[in-house]
C-alpha cells in the first residue's frame, strides 16, 4: 500500500523559545542544486503557535537563551488523527509525570521490568542476556496507532474510536511464522497483551471486512502466504484467556478461509490470493502459485478445525 500517513505532533519545552528559523528545500528537479529559504520569528514566550507548510524537505530551528551547560528538555506527543489529539496524548501520558525526564525513564523501566519479570531464568549470564534480549524484542515492533481517547484512522482514512473489548489498535509487520513462537509466548506469559493485539485485529476487521494479516499503518498489506495471525486468536480461546466473542470470531476467520482474497477498495490486498484454486482443487497448483501456499493454507485450515471442534 502506498498511502501516505500524516503524523501530527505537539512539543513542549522546559524553557520559552527565543526565536525560530525555518528552512525549506525546493522539490528535487534532477540537478544537484537545491535552494534554501528561511526566516526568523520572534516568539511570545511559550504560547505562540507557528504553522509551517510546504512540499519537499523543510524544518525549523529553535533558538533559546541559555547559559553555558544548560539543558533544554522537550516532550513530544504524537497522533495520526489530529494536532489536538497529539496535545491530549502529551498531556495525558507525560503531564501526570510533570514532564520530568527522570520520572519518565523510571516509569519505562518499571513497565519493562514488570513484563520481562514474568519469566525467571537461572543459568549462565551469557544465556540470560540472550534470553532477555529476545524476550524484550518479542514485544517490540507492534506500534500503538490509537490515541488516549481511543481515536484512530482506519484503512479507509476514516476517524474511528476503539470499541470494547478492544483497548487499542496496533500497526505491525506480518505474523508470518509466529504461530510457532510468538503466539505461544504471548498467550502464556502476557495474556493481557495477547488479547489487546487480538482485539485490535478484530476491531480493524469490523471496518475493513477482513482480518488484516499485516496491519502496517492499519492498512491491508499482503506480506505472508496465509493468515497466521488468526492462530493467536484461536490459541487465546483454547487457553481460556480470550476476551472476545469466540462465535463471532469463528465466523470472521471462516469467511477469510473460504473467500477469495481481494484488492481492497481502500488499498492493499486482503485475504488469500490463491484461495479460489485451493477451494476448488484442495491445493494450490504449481501453475497458479508456489506450492508452499498449500502447506500454509492447510495449517490455517487445521487451526480453524480445532477452533470449530472446541466450539462444537
Amino acid at each position: 500500500n502506498t498511502d501516505e500517513t500524516t503524523i501530527n505532533f505537539q512539543s513542549r519545552f522546559s524553557k520559552p523559545i527565543e526565536s525560530i528559523d525555518s528552512w525549506q528545500y525546493e522539490p528535487y528537479t534532477g540537478t544537484e542544486t537545491r535552494y534554501g529559504i528561511g526566516f526568523r520569528k520572534k516568539c511570545k514566550l511559550d504560547k505562540d503557535i507557528t504553522t509551517f507548510e510546504g512540499k519537499g524537505s523543510s524544518g525549523v530551528i529553535l533558538h533559546f537563551d541559555t547559559e553555558e551547560g544548560e539543558q533544554i528538555v522537550t516532550s513530544t506527543g504524537l497522533s495520526f488523527v489530529s494536532i489536538e489529539n497529539a496535545g491530549l496524548n502529551l498531556k495525558t501520558e507525560l503531564g501526570a509525570l510533570n514532564y520530568d525526564f527522570d520520572k519518565v525513564v523510571a516509569q519505562s523501566k518499571q513497565i519493562w521490568n514488570d513484563l520481562l519479570g514474568k519469566v525467571e531464568l537461572k543459568g549462565k549470564e551469557e544465556d540470560k542476556a540472550k534470553f532477555y534480549t529476545n524476550f524484550y524484542r518479542s514485544f517490540t515492533g507492534k506500534n500503538l496507532m490509537s490515541d488516549v481517547n481511543g481515536e484512530y484512522v482506519d484503512m479507509c482514512e476514516n476517524v474511528r474510536k476503539v470499541q470494547a473489548p478492544a483497548d487499542a489498535v496496533y500497526s505491525s509487520d506480518a505474523m508470518w511464522g509466529t504461530q510457532w513462537d510468538l503466539t505461544p509466548l504471548w498467550t502464556l506469559v502476557a495474556p493481557k497483551y495477547a488479547n489487546s493485539f487480538a482485539n485490535s485485529l478484530i476491531e480493524l476487521q469490523k471496518h475493513g471486512g477482513w482480518i488484516p494479516e499485516s496491519p502496517v499503518g492499519l492498512e491491508y498489506a499482503m506480506v505472508m502466504a496465509a493468515q497466521h495471525q488468526n492462530a493467536l486468536l484461536i490459541s487465546a480461546y483454547q487457553k481460556g484467556i480470550a476476551e472476545f466473542d469466540p462465535n463471532a470470531e469463528y465466523e470472521m476467520i471462516k469467511h477469510d478461509y473460504t473467500t477469495q482474497g481481494i484488492k481492497h477498495p481502500c488499498g492493499g490486498f486482503a485475504g488469500n490470493i490463491y484461495m479460489s484454486d485451493y477451494m476448488e482443487y484442495g491445493y494450490v497448483p504449481e501453475e497458479t502459485g508456489a506450492t508452499s501456499h498449500t502447506m500454509e493454507y492447510a495449517f490455517d485450515d487445521w487451526c480453524l478445525s480445532q477452533f470449530a471442534t472446541a466450539l462444537n
